[in-house]
């Protein structure tokens, strides 16, 4: 199954014409049809483990589904259609490239009300963007199916000589999770919180280079929590590693986690934990927390993550590399503290292809070539474990003259 966002910026055919888009929300016939046949929540998360679990259920679920945009009776504001092609607008400076984050307030009826930035300097880009951002129609989000005010963070991009910023919304106009990053903010921003992992017990597993020639060895996990955190049901929703899916289920009962939360409420709940495994990580692995995953190279810090049961992707696409976020790029040539942001389409093999980052012909050739040559990933998969192409940001920070900081837009 694509991704929603990925189809919907390839609807625009972006890689021949400027990106102007808002936001893509189109969806093909048969991927909405399968929407509508689908009612069964579905979610994921990436985890490691081991040791032997009290009650663990080994039988093989196989029915995750994607699609359902409500988390815990939360359903998020979303945009309706997209803005008017004859609207643009007219920043003061062309030369200028600016992520930021920007918090709508939708009312109960869908009326978009105060724009206010997340960092105060960037107050200048809601005067520019407010008239463009106050031609989207909404509806409006809903708690208990009663609809209700909300807080939509959404990301607004802005890129050298262009008219019409790229805002990435965390739901599109068809319900569908466009980046979990975004929905996680989202989702927390209205007084929600998705279960975390508080400790995950070491786990064991042997596997050599080709078996991760082409992605990387998983098994996803059901869970239902209750109020403490406590595992109550737990089974096998998918794995490409079966030889290690009952290790991992029964690690997971030993786990610890932090359980949802609503307006700081503890609620039980349904998640899926992805368990992911690859021949870089040392084996044993000690037992993960979240203080020692910050210090971990990109590949282990997201081995184990939770998703709200309303994920549209198993997992979104990893580096290989950048052991610590930071890689040689000599080549690129900007001087420290620069940066450079690159809007990359990520294909089912895991090669980035530029779709956008400067205006100079010359200068987006070369950087093309540096950034196709030397970044790779495993790439996103859907519930059935299918590589599905990607869109989204690649941050590149210069650090000295040939290291550079990369960060994922769509990565926590």
């Amino acid at each position: 199954m694509q991704n929603p966002f990925a189809k919907s910026l390839s609807e625009y055919n972006l890689s021949r014409m400027p990106l102007q888009s808002p936001i893509l929300t189109s969806l093909s016939r048969s991927r909405l049809a399968l929407f509508l046949k689908l009612s069964v929540p579905a979610a994921s998360i990436i985890l490691l483990l081991g040791l032997v679990a009290p009650t663990a259920s080994s039988a093989t679920d196989s029915t995750h589904v994607v699609g359902r945009r409500a988390y815990l009776n939360c359903s998020l504001p979303h945009p309706i259609g997209v803005a008017p092609d004859t609207v643009g607008v007219s920043f003061p400076a062309t030369k200028i490239e600016r992520i930021a984050t920007l918090d709508l307030s939708i009312d109960s009826l869908g009326s978009l009300g105060s724009i206010i930035p997340r960092v105060a300097t960037d107050s200048p880009l809601v005067s520019w963007c407010e008239p463009f951002l106050r031609t989207f129609s909404f509806s409006a989000g809903r708690r208990d199916t009663l609809p209700a005010s909300m807080k939509l963070p959404v990301d607004l991009w802005i890129t050298p000589q262009t008219t019409r910023p790229l805002i990435l919304f965390p739901v599109d106009s068809l319900s569908n999770v466009s980046s979990l990053r975004r929905y996680v903010q989202a989702i927390e921003t209205n007084g929600y919180a998705v279960p975390s992992i508080q400790r995950f017990p070491p786990i064991f597993c042997v596997l050599k280079l080709p078996d991760t020639a082409t992605s990387y060895r998983y098994t996803l996990l059901r869970l239902k929590l209750d109020q403490n955190g406590r595992v109550r049901k737990s089974s096998i929703a998918g794995t490409n590693c079966p030889d290690f899916a009952d290790l991992i289920l029964s690690a997971a009962n030993w786990a610890t986690f932090m359980p949802a939360r609503i307006q700081k409420r503890a609620v039980s709940s349904s998640c899926f934990l992805l368990v992911v495994m690859s021949p870089t990580i040392r084996y044993p692995t000690k037992s993960w927390t979240p203080g020692a995953a910050a210090k971990l190279p990109v590949l282990e810090k997201y081995m184990l993550r939770v998703l709200p049961d309303s994920a549209e992707l198993m997992s979104e696409p990893i580096p290989r590399h950048a052991r610590h976020g930071e890689e040689d790029f000599p080549e690129l040539r900007y001087g420290v503290r620069d940066s450079l942001t690159l809007f990359v389409a990520i294909d089912t093999a895991g090669y980035p292809r530029v779709i956008r980052s400067t205006p100079d012909p010359l200068e987006r050739s070369r950087i093309e070539k540096i950034v196709t040559r030397r970044l790779r990933f495993y790439p996103a998969l859907d519930f059935e474990g299918r590589p599905v192409p990607f869109q989204g940001l690649i941050i590149l920070v210069a650090l000295d003259l040939k290291k550079v900081r990369i960060s994922y837009s769509w990565l926590p």
